[in-house]
């Protein structure tokens, strides 16, 4: 739905007149992408502030693709994870479906780590990462992997805690866009945190195309750089198999050495080859016990 304005009678600017959506408000537009769009919103029966995701019509207007969505996000409805962003409800309203959860006063990793320079202290990095290895560890036990994690999904409350969101969604999209598989990834997709082996004929569909999610954006929070830099998914594939990253070590020599060969581990080529969701929980759990590290949240700036 598009936001009226109106003058407002004080000053120059103009006043977004929200938008009733059911029982919701819509106050502010968050994200918007060709799949969907976000909103911040009000709760007109509970009054509290919730974040209301609304499928485009081609998506809504597909019965069996809904769902497959509803599957999914009815495996994230039913559990309570402290890094898990709660999903309230699902409906559709206006032939759109769309779905209601917890708005968390949030800003999306990418956009804190964009105000922080680039990268994060390591202390930081070992919670950040840790908290979000435990949300796919307690989705992988429901039997669902994420399979599209990146600094977006993964949201920073303003006390510092840190949840996931959109589990397995984006991947049940693929259905919709282009009859071949690269259409399709590359109309989904960003190149930067998904594994070649995804890219180039999904074979990714377990916890691993995860775990190199995980292994990537620890790079980045680390080094302040992708470990790959090619800007789409035939390039990313060819330059997996021609070369290696630099450790984050290399770049930043106050990483421990333990984070610096998981990291390198997570980002293997060979998906057989990257250590399971266990094994990076606990490499983070004892990087986060470390005495000589601070274990405070990162905060809001």
């Amino acid at each position: 739905p598009a936001f009226q304005k109106t003058a407002c009678t004080s000053c120059t600017e103009a006043i977004i007149v929200p938008k009733r959506f059911k029982h919701f408000l819509l106050e502010e537009q968050i994200s918007k992408e060709i799949t969907s769009t976000v909103y911040r919103a009000l709760d007109l029966t509970l009054n509290r502030e919730v974040l209301i995701k609304i499928f485009s019509s081609e998506i809504s207007s597909d019965k069996a693709l809904v769902a497959k969505l509803v599957d999914a996000i009815s495996k994230c409805a039913s559990l309570t994870h402290a890094n898990i962003v709660p999903v309230y409800t699902s409906d559709v309203h206006e032939d759109k479906y769309f779905i209601v959860s917890q708005f968390m006063n949030q800003q999306s990793l990418r956009n804190f780590v964009e105000k922080a320079g680039g990268k994060l202290p390591l202390n930081a990095v070992n919670k950040t990462m840790h908290e979000a290895t435990k949300a796919l560890q307690a989705y992988a036990e429901s039997s669902g992997h994420h399979r599209n994690l990146t600094p977006d999904n993964i949201l920073v409350n303003s006390d510092g805690q840190i949840k996931v969101s959109d589990f397995d969604i984006r991947f049940n999209l693929l259905g919709i866009h282009g009859n071949k598989w690269e259409e399709k990834i590359a109309s989904l997709y960003r190149p930067d945190y998904s594994s070649p082996s995804l890219a180039r004929k999904g074979s990714d569909q377990d916890d691993k195309n995860d775990i190199f999610s995980l292994g990537a954006i620890t790079y980045q929070l680390i080094t302040g750089e992708l470990p790959f830099k090619s800007r789409n998914f035939k390039d990313l594939v060819d330059e997996h198999m021609d070369s290696s990253p630099k450790s984050p070590k290399e770049l930043e020599s106050k990483t421990p050495q333990a984070l610096s060969d998981l990291v390198m581990k997570m980002l293997s080529l060979r998906p057989a080859d990257r250590p399971d969701l266990n094994k990076v929980a606990a490499v983070f759990q004892k990087l986060r016990g470390n005495k000589s590290e601070s274990t405070e949240a990162p905060k809001k700036t």
